[in-house]
This record gives structure tokens, C-alpha cells and sequence, in this order.
């Protein structure tokens, strides 16, 4: 192991977390104290060597099964707050587990002995069973992740320094520079489409933060410290940065764009995409990290390098403008992972803004999604899963539990506070939604964005066209499935692939209109979409897809949006989740939870409306079939959510050029009774190349033609969208 070259450590037996805890420590040591039987509950030893213990089957990536909830053990035993009445342990005893999570993880690692190797595990996810972690040899991606966990090692061996060995000392500065040296000489990689590496470089920079931090200073400090720099920079490196002759440090003897060096992480308008989509978890793990190293710096006593800061706030800005009332952001071009585990990053990412940029609307958010989270622990006896979920459903990387891991998050955000302080006063809920209002759009992402006073809608199209309305509930109401209300259609013999013919995007202060034209199925159909969001929150969609060859369509699917009913949000104390469905038939409560049970399926096809929960419906216009499903079954998990299909054509059928495949007229009526849904106005006035529609209060027009129409008093110019 070579103990004797190796540099100490930064910490001592007596080490204490500095700082003061405040309010937003108070509260997050309330949730965290809570959530450790939980963890707990998931503890086995690890017979491989004395006092080792593995938590949630000790193999998954990375180790982060173990690392990151070791994390939040260790600092939640370190609050003046802690309750053992509450955790079901002593301060103590939650320490020795921590530190044992940490010997095992230093023992089955790359640099531990040969004989050392993780566990069989029914919830291996990918054949880690038997294996050690590090991943050497395995390529950038899957060996810089390691680099959350050699944070997750330092920050817990800090908290539970009087339990150190000598050799636990020595193997700890082992995985450190272990970590430090594999990426020592790599320049930090690029890349904006498709794929950000935003997530990819901030984890690098976390390890290598790790490393700079709690290691004592050694001949390669001074140059690892400038390299680890750029890292950090990269994390949220834009085009623009190429052009700055600015320093990001005073300290920093090369301007900006010399560091960077056309190494670009960030779209030019804030956006990052990952995924194939613009994915807010993404942009938000770029600054979750970040704020991570920055903890670790500050509690060891280190300067924060500015470059951690670099650009964050302007990558915040963008989530801040599309946060709803649970703290979450829009997700404008859909998600692919789960819907709801995601809520602990989003409170660090917040805290770190209330903090570092002082920020009145961060600290706002916070408290939104800290709320959230509050209630959902009451839902999930202190989890970050609901207990009938454990055995029910499976995500795409395994058994539920393992996302308990993700409480690392608000170790953090706690951290955050007491290595800060309080940080901004939150912003009232009115001042922030009225500096939030209005219309953005987003060229380089392809979206754009209107937040008005009963919520946000957004239309997408660039990485797959996509159209997600939302109450001011956001997240609590609407999943954001990727591909959502647009038309999703199946060609024989033809591929799927889109190709862009016009778009014109025409917004006001309170208002925006957008034409959309697109060929798709290799050319065989042309989509023609408008869109007019009202200043009260309605939002007209039209869309209609017509052929453009001989062809067999084999399915045709339109207004499609996922209704969560998931229980998670703690809003029903039997654990189920719960709809009331209103229609021209009638009405249904539609009750969420997951089970081998056929859908419940509601037909809307011939009533032309349908309002949910007295919190928000459709008037719709189909060319097809309309139903809502009350949904058990769950092929891919996201949540427990329902599925409303607006227009759908199911049966294999030709069509011939120029003919209608589907079309689709619908209102979207954020906030209303089903009444008042009921009511609402939808005529159509012209439905040729162009269109009109009126609605209570307004006149819509797009004009799909190739020549000026003259109508509602006015010239309307070829694929020009308007609202009157």
C-alpha cells in the first residue's frame, strides 16, 4: 500500500464539523434522524475483515449503495440535534455503523487487498456481485463516478475520526490518490448535444476536490490543485466563455477562455442535454455537485475555488424560472428516470443558491421542496420510498431501496447551511411568480417556456417535439413522460426520424403563439402543430398529421398526457394515491398504487371533455378514440400515474397521400372545476390550410399556407401564428 509515501490526512481524532447549526439544519436534521432506521434496516456485516458492514446490499455502481447513505449516517450523528428517541440509535452507534460502511468500502475497492470483493446480492443490478469497486480500466464514465464516493469516504472518515485506524488513515489517503491520478494528466472532455458531460465533469471535480481537500499538502498539490481546476470550470463551460479574457480567480494567471479552451459543457442559453433531451436532473446534479465540493472544502478548512461557481448561475437562473409549487423544475422535454427521488437535489441545489448567490427565490424553493419532502417522510415511515412500493415495482437499475440513496442530498444541503449559515430570506410566493411570469424561449435547447399564474406550459422541438402543460402543482399533477401530448405514430415499413420544415414562435409579455412544422416517418407524413398559451394559463393546441405517400399506419396516438396518482406526495393516509375523474358520463374515483390488475378504463370518446381532481381538465376535438386509464401495471417505472389519451387511432390502416392521418383540437384549463370545464367554449372556425378557433375570450389563427390570409380584422402571413 506503500503507507509511508502516502500524504496524512487534514484531520485529527478531535475533529469537529465547523459552523453553527440554524433553522434549515434543524429542519433537515428532523428528516435525516428519521430516514436512519430506515437505512438501518439495510445494514449487514460484511465478514471479509473485522467491523465492516455493507448498507442496501453493498453492490450497486460505483458503491454508492453504501457510500452515499454512509454520508448522511455520519453527519446526522454529528448534530447537536440528533435524537436517538427518533432514530432508534445512539449518536454512537450510528457512528460505528458509518464507520464500518467506510471499511468495507475501503477493503473491497481497487487499491484493498486481492481477497476482498463485494457480496453476492439479489439486487446486483449488472453482474457486481463478487467484484471489487473503482472500476480500473474501465474508462472515464464509469471510473470518474468514483469519485462520489472518495467524497463520500472523506466527509464520513471527518465525522467519525476518533473511531480511525492507523491503516483505515492510510488506506483512505490510498483511494484518494488513487482517484487523483487516473485523471492527473486528462483534460477534462466536452460536449453540449446529446449528451452534456456537465454531470460527468462535476463528479470528476467532486473526487478530485475530495482529494485536494482532506489530504495534507505534498509535492503535487500546487498542480493538482490548477488541474482539478479546470475541471471544476468545465462543469459548466460555455460557447460565450471562449470569448472572455476574464480570470475566474483573481489567483488564476490565464483568462477564462484560455482554460477552457473550447471545452463546452452548456448551451449557450443555460440549457444542458443529456439523454438525447434538455433534462433538468442533469443540470441540476452539475450544481449539487458542485455545491458538494464545496463542503468538503470548507470543512477542512480550504479555499473554495471560484471555479466551482463558474457559470452555476446562470445554469440556475434557467431551473429557478421553471420550479412549481412542490420545488421541482418543469421538464420541457420529459423524463426519462423516476419522477420522484430526484426531490433531495433539488433542496441542495436550492440551498446552495440561497447561500452562495444569496438568492431570496432559491431560499424559497428550498422551503418548497423541504416542505415536500416532509410530507412524503410521513407517507414513507422516514424513507425516500413508499413501503409498498419495495416489492412491487422495479426501476431500470434495480430494487426500489436503492434509490434510498439519494438521501446523501440533503446531508449535504444541511452542510450547505451550516457551513454558510442561513443564507437569503425567502422570497413571498407572489414576488417570485410575478418575476418569474411571462414567455422564454430557448433556441439552443428548442423550447420554449410560459409561466403564467395558473402554472407553466412548454413546447418542444428539437430533441423529439413534445408539448407539457401543468398546473402550479407541477409535479404533484402531471409526470413528464418523454414524447408527451404530441402526436406519437407508427408507419409500416417506414423509420421513425423527423425532419424540421418551419417553426415560428410569436410571444408577448403574457402571451405566445407557436407554429410548428415537421416531416416525419422518413418523410411519408407531414406534421402541422400550433399552439396559442393564453394569458390566463389555457392553452389551444392543433395538430394534424397528414400523409404524404401510400402508406400503413399501423398506430396513431395524440394527446397523451401521464396523471400522477402516486401516494409519495403524502396527501392520503391509506398510502394510495387518488383521482376523481369527471366526463360527460359521469364521475370516478380512480385510486393509484401499484398491483397485477387490469387498467380501469374510462371512454371519453363522444363526451369532448374531461376535468380531473376539480384541479385542472381538456376540452378536446379528436378524429379518434379518447380514454382515460386508471393504471396498476407498470412496465417501465416512473410512478404511479394514470395515462389520458386525447385522440387514438389503433388499428392498422392505409391511408393514401394527402389524406388525414389524425387530427387533434384541444384546451387545456389549468385550475378549473369540472364545471366550469365543462363550459368552456371550443369552435372551430376553419380547419384548411388555415386555422381558427375560437375560445371564451380570444381568437387563434395559424396559417399552414403558402400565400397572406385576411381574417379577424386582419393579414395573416404564411406559417404566422396569432392570438387576438
Amino acid at each position: 500500500m506503500g503507507g509511508s509515501e502516502l500524504p496524512g490526512l487534514r484531520f485529527d481524532r478531535g475533529y469537529r464539523l465547523p459552523g453553527a447549526e440554524n433553522d434549515p439544519c434543524r429542519r433537515y436534521v428532523d428528516l435525516l434522524q428519521r430516514w436512519v432506521p430506515v437505512a438501518l434496516n439495510h445494514y449487514a456485516p460484511w465478514p471479509g475483515r473485522p467491523d465492516c458492514g455493507h448498507l442496501f446490499g453493498g453492490v450497486y455502481f460505483y458503491g454508492l449503495e453504501t457510500s452515499e447513505p454512509m454520508t448522511a449516517l455520519a453527519v446526522t450523528a454529528c448534530s447537536e440535534h440528533f435524537d436517538p428517541g427518533v432514530a432508534g440509535r445512539s449518536a454512537d452507534a450510528v457512528r460505528h455503523a458509518a464507520w464500518t460502511c467506510m471499511r468495507y468500502l475501503l477493503y473491497t475497492h481497487d487499491t484493498g487487498p486481492a481477497d476482498c470483493i463485494r457480496p453476492d446480492s439479489p439486487h446486483d443490478p449488472e453482474g457486481l456481485s463478487r467484484t471489487k469497486w473503482g472500476e480500473r480500466g474501465k474508462g472515464f464514465f464509469f471510473e470518474g463516478q468514483c469519485g462520489q464516493t472518495v467524497a463520500a469516504l472523506l466527509i464520513t472518515a471527518a465525522c467519525v475520526s476518533d473511531l480511525l485506524t492507523e491503516e483505515d488513515r492510510q488506506r483512505l489517503a490510498a483511494v484518494a490518490i488513487d482517484f487523483m491520478e487516473r485523471f492527473a494528466d486528462m483534460a477534462p472532455p466536452g460536449g453540449v448535444y446529446v449528451n452534456t458531460m456537465m454531470e460527468e465533469n462535476a463528479w470528476t471535480a467532486l473526487g478530485m476536490s475530495a482529494t485536494l481537500a482532506g489530504l495534507e499538502s505534498h509535492g503535487r498539490t500546487e498542480a493538482w490543485r490548477r488541474h482539478a481546476q479546470r475541471w471544476m470550470a468545465c462543469t459548466a463551460s460555455m460557447p460565450q466563455d471562449a470569448y472572455d479574457d476574464r480570470k475566474i480567480d483573481p489567483s488564476d494567471d490565464i483568462a477564462a477562455r484560455r482554460l477552457v479552451a473550447e471545452t463546452f459543457t452548456v448551451l449557450p442559453d443555460g440549457t444542458a442535454e443529456n439523454h438525447g433531451i434538455v433534462h433538468p436532473v442533469y443540470m441540476s446534479a452539475g450544481i449539487a455537485m458542485s455545491a458538494m465540493a464545496m463542503n468538503l472544502l470548507g470543512m477542512f478548512g480550504q479555499p473554495v475555488s471560484r471555479h466551482l461557481a463558474w457559470n452555476r448561475d446562470r445554469v440556475y437562473g434557467v431551473l429557478r424560472s421553471w420550479c412549481d409549487d412542490t420545488g421541482a423544475p418543469h421538464f420541457p422535454q420529459g423524463n426519462d428516470w423516476d419522477y420522484l427521488f430526484f426531490y433531495p437535489g433539488y433542496a441542495l441545489m436550492h440551498a446552495w443558491a440561497g447561500v452562495h448567490l444569496e438568492d431570496p427565490d432559491a431560499a424559497l424553493l428550498e422551503h418548497r421542496a423541504l416542505s415536500t419532502l416532509e410530507r412524503s417522510a410521513r407517507a414513507t415511515g422516514g424513507g425516500l420510498v413508499l413501503p409498498a412500493y419495495l416489492e412491487a415495482v422495479r426501476n431500470s437499475q434495480g430494487s426500489m431501496f436503492l434509490r434510498e440513496r439519494f438521501i446523501n442530498r440533503l446531508a449535504h444541503a444541511y452542510l450547505v447551511h451550516r457551513l454558510g449559515g442561513r443564507g437569503a430570506t425567502p422570497a413571498t410566493d407572489d414576488g417570485y411568480e410575478s418575476r418569474h411570469a411571462g414567455v422564454r424561449v430557448y433556441r439552443h435547447g428548442g423550447l420554449l417556456m410560459h409561466r403564467h399564474e395558473r402554472g407553466r406550459t412548454s413546447l418542444s422541438w428539437r430533441n423529439g417535439s413534445m408539448i407539457l402543460p401543468s398546473t402550479r402543482e407541477g409535479m404533484r399533477l402531471i409526470g413528464p413522460a418523454l414524447g408527451s401530448f404530441t402526436a406519437r405514430i407508427d408507419v409500416e415499413d417506414r423509420a421513425r426520424c423527423r425532419e424540421h420544415v418551419a417553426l415560428t414562435i410569436r410571444e408577448g409579455a403574457d402571451r405566445v403563439a407557436a407554429l410548428l412544422v415537421e416531416n416525419l416517418a422518413d418523410g411519408a407524413l407531414r406534421r402541422e402543430l400550433f399552439l396559442a398559451s393564453l394569458p390566463d394559463g389555457r392553452c389551444l393546441f392543433v395538430e394534424r398529421v397528414t400523409a404524404r405517400a401510400d402508406v400503413t399506419v399501423t398506430s396513431a396516438v395524440q394527446g397523451r398526457l401521464s396523471i400522477m396518482t402516486d401516494a409519495w406526495f403524502g396527501e392520503h393516509e391509506d398510502g394510495r394515491g387518488r383521482r376523481v375523474v369527471h366526463w360527460s358520463g359521469g364521475r370516478r374515483l380512480c385510486r393509484g398504487y401499484p398491483a397485477d390488475e387490469p387498467d380501469d378504463v374510462i371512454d371519453l370518446t363522444d363526451g369532448g371533455w374531461i376535468n380531473v381532481d376539480d384541479r385542472f381538465g381538456f376540452v378536446f376535438r379528436g378524429s379518434g378514440h379518447a380514454d382515460y386509464r386508471n393504471r396498476h401495471r407498470f412496465a417501465v417505472w416512473h410512478a404511479c400515474l394514470d395515462e389520458l389519451t386525447l385522440n387514438a387511432h389503433h388499428e392498422p390502416g392505409r391511408v393514401a397521400a394527402d389524406d388525414r392521418v389524425c387530427s387533434l383540437v384541444a384546451l387545456w384549463c389549468p385550475q378549473k372545476a369540472h364545471e366550469q370545464t365543462a363550459a368552456e367554449t371550443l369552435r372551430v372556425v376553419s380547419d384548411d390550410d388555415l386555422v381558427v378557433v375560437e375560445v371564451d375570450g380570444f381568437k387563434c389563427a395559424g396559417n399552414f399556407g403558402d400565400r397572406t390570409e385576411h381574417i379577424l380584422g386582419r393579414a395573416i402571413d404564411p406559417r404566422e401564428p396569432v392570438i387576438v
